[in-house]
């Protein structure tokens, strides 16, 4: 009966989208809440509820839930909260009471139970909205029969059951969210070719990436990296051992701990790992320096995912105690180089772990892989949207795309049609006879697009990811990925390499901001804004302003989910000083309604460029929207009256050309539905040029 129940609630649902009233988006349905005929015909009475309210959530609205008995839970767009406790008679600006429907838990791409298939076992990841919830949710688990608790950290639980015992499962009041187990790769790319050694001679200073992101004028201005550090969450590194490691790591480890389940080393017997850590910080040592890692006087701490048991990467289920343990150790920059290679856009469980630990924890800058799914199926010419999976998907995250890097001789000197994967994912003109790293201005044709399921931009910036050259792992079992160079370096590619790079200039950027803009302690919003204002625009790509029909690489000027921002670049950050620069990292932030007013004079014609981005509070995976806290920006002066109407990202973004005079720059707090003691802090950038 209760399975019965479940079919003919989905039956009942109306998602046909409203016109008026405050919408609820709840998974990928839309509906108005004060119009009858679109309100699901719920089953059952559950404790725990959606109310929408007619005005934008304040913290007077949260105050007066809690005091009539209600536990406040998570928020749901567009002006709703998810409660728990008995309903009460009368809220002010209520707009519907709607029981939280147990399918309403189920992540969309998680089979669900009918007569057919309800004794089909499956292993699912769940979250309880509590620690004190997962305690009592695992103590009812463990007392049905066939089901299985395989693994539990914090809120978090690993279990195996039937289908129609996760129908059961996910009527329970302290049960927040059911989804597939996520399987996670590495994002470097197998071309399926090796590449050919390359004699020192010929060394142009561009096998590392470095060079095409001006990392060399920032070393020649001394910034390096010195007193930054950065974790890395990968295979490993070299053998595992401070004592004896590749030599360009001397004195450049501070230590290191394997995070897999059933790990012990963080020896890298991959060689991925080694690689990415070069990209980061390498020394260069093993051949005079030739080949440096982007912020090579930092420190790294080695984050091993490698499980020996398996033989692969694997990823522990509370990703907070990894990130947890950068922050202890030091680290202000986290590096990732995996995530899924499927649910292309959503935002599932390790998405919002992501989010929900950066919320809470302001100084850390994670980073993750874009991924390496662009194809072209519709062959047009142009890579498809929405191929980046989680925990790329996080909005608090740095995910990074792929652009080409410029080496002409070493690597993989092949056409597109030549590699493996062309006839299926590349075929068709300009795409087919392009090379993979012979234009800077240009993505790799592998880099992962976006934007996300509920249309945010991803990824947000991108760096050289196709021939990067770096460190080599000594470990007896490490692949040689596309290729050897010689005992110490190797040739890959993916948005694998493209990350690390990323990494090395976040802590070259953190530098900047402490040295030159007074920052002490930077935000990771902050580090993040800056990063993305100085990008260079790769704007139409690298086949020109050919037009869509014909190819044309990036249809828009940033920001779009092609290249995000840009293409990182270190010379225009260094060149920037607080004459042209104005920099907030406003810590203790904006309430809804409340509202924060900057100046900017220009001297002359100039380009205006404002970029407003905040560590937004983590959103519920069943929410049809992720963004929590929606954060406006205004520009005004001078014939410009610029009013966002961004609803969806966690940045607000303004770039024009704009006449000599004064400029007022408002920040307004639109709706602050969890922020912290009330309010939501962010980092703002400010440039002309």
């Amino acid at each position: 009966m209760e399975l019965k129940a479940f079919v003919m609630t989905v039956m009942f649902f109306v998602s046909t989208v409203a016109q008026a009233g405050s919408l609820v988006r709840i998974q990928d349905k839309t509906f108005d809440p004060s119009q009858q005929t679109q309100v699901p015909q719920f089953q059952e009475v559950s404790r725990t509820w959606i109310v929408s309210f007619s005005v934008p959530i304040t913290e007077k609205i949260k105050n007066e839930l809690t005091q009539k008995g209600m536990e406040i839970l998570s928020f749901i767009p567009d002006q709703a909260l998810v409660v728990r406790g008995e309903k009460p008679t009368a809220i002010s600006n209520q707009e519907a009471w709607l029981p939280f429907q147990p399918y309403w838990k189920w992540s969309l791409d998680l089979e669900k139970p009918s007569v057919l298939n309800q004794s089909v076992s499956r292993v699912v990841m769940l979250r309880s909205y509590s620690v004190s919830d997962a305690n009592k949710a695992l103590k009812a688990l463990k007392k049905m029969d066939k089901v299985f608790v395989l693994h539990s950290q914090g809120s978090y639980f690993v279990i195996r059951a039937r289908l129609g015992d996760l129908f059961q499962i996910s009527k329970m009041d302290e049960i927040a969210y059911l989804g597939d187990l996520s399987h996670f790769e590495l994002m470097n790319f197998d071309l399926g070719y090796s590449a050919s050694s390359v004699k020192a001679t010929e060394i142009t200073g561009f096998e590392t990436g470095t060079k095409v992101m001006n990392f060399d004028s920032a070393w020649t201005l001394g910034f390096k990296g010195l007193n930054q550090v950065v974790a890395m969450g990968d295979t490993g590194l070299d053998r595992g051992d401070i004592q004896n490691i590749h030599s360009d790591f001397l004195n450049a480890i501070s230590g290191g701990k394997n995070f897999a389940p059933f790990g012990r080393s963080w020896e890298d017997p991959m060689g991925h790992g080694t690689h990415v850590a070069g990209s980061v910080l390498g020394r260069g040592t093993a051949l005079n320096g030739a080949f440096k890692g982007g912020a090579f006087e930092a420190q790294l701490v080695v984050h091993s995912l490698w499980s020996p048991m398996l033989n692969n990467l694997m990823v522990p289920t509370k990703l907070g105690d990894m990130f947890q343990a950068a922050l202890t150790s030091g680290a202000t920059v986290h590096t990732n180089s995996w995530g899924q290679a499927k649910n292309f856009g959503g935002y599932d469980s390790f998405s919002r772990q992501v989010d929900e630990f950066t919320f809470h924890n302001s100084d850390l800058l994670i980073l993750f892989a874009a991924g390496n799914s662009g194809i072209d199926l519709n062959k047009d010419g142009r890579i498809d949207s929405d191929s980046i999976g989680s925990p790329g998907t996080a909005k608090n995250a740095l995910t990074v795309g792929a652009s080409e890097n410029f080496e002409l001789s070493g690597g993989i000197q092949r056409k597109v049609s030549e590699l493996g994967p062309a006839k299926e994912s590349w075929s068709a003109e300009p795409l087919w006879s392009s090379k993979l790293s012979d234009n800077p201005q240009g993505l790799a044709v592998f880099s992962s697009r976006g934007p996300t399921d509920d249309g945010r931009t991803k990824p947000e910036i991108v760096a050289p990811g196709t021939n990067i050259l770096s460190t080599i792992s000594r470990h007896p079992k490490a692949q040689l990925l596309w290729g050897k160079y010689n005992e110490d370096y190797v040739w890959s590619g993916g948005t694998s390499m493209s990350t690390p790079l990323v990494a090395g200039a976040a802590a070259v950027t953190r530098e900047i901001l402490q040295k030159n803009f007074a920052q002490e302690k930077p935000s990771s919003s902050l580090i993040k804004a800056f990063l993305m204002s100085f990008a260079t625009d790769l704007y139409p790509g690298q086949f020109g302003e050919v037009g869509a029909s014909r190819g044309q690489e990036i249809l828009k000027t940033r920001p779009d989910s092609d290249q995000g921002f840009g293409r990182v670049n270190m010379l225009a950050q260094v060149e920037a000083n607080s004459l042209s620069t104005q920099v907030y990292d406003q810590k203790q932030g904006l309430a809804t309604g409340d509202s924060q007013e900057f100046e900017v004079t220009l001297a002359r014609d100039s380009q205006l460029t404002v970029t407003l981005v905040w560590n937004d509070a983590p959103a519920a995976e069943s929410a049809g929207k992720a963004l929590v806290n929606d954060l406006n920006l205004e520009v005004t002066g001078h014939q410009v009256q610029f009013i966002s109407n961004d609803s969806v990202n966690n940045y607000e973004f303004f770039e024009k050309t704009a006449r000599a005079g004064l400029y007022k720059v408002k920040v307004v707090g639109r709706q602050v539905a969890f922020g912290k003691e009330g309010k939501q802090p962010f980092s703002l950038v400010i440039k002309t040029k």
